[in-house]
């Protein structure tokens, strides 16, 4: 997906990856308001924020783990 290509980048931040998964939720949530289809609420966009958050900083360590060995 979208957040693997900025994780294989050189420089990994995670603003870039954060930015990236919060506009993703923004869209489809925003989608589902337009079309009527699904239910529309900010606890999706909050809590799928996190969810990058936490599987950017795992990636991270295992990145980082990988380099070390």
């Amino acid at each position: 997906m979208f957040v693997g290509y900025f994780l294989r980048k050189k420089k990994f931040t995670f603003i870039k990856t954060t930015l990236l998964g919060f506009a993703f939720t923004v869209l489809i949530e925003g989608i589902q308001l337009v079309t009527k289809v699904g239910i529309c609420d900010i606890d999706d966009v909050v809590l799928n924020t996190i969810g990058v958050l936490i599987g950017a900083a795992v990636a991270k360590l295992i990145f980082k783990t990988k380099r070390l060995s």
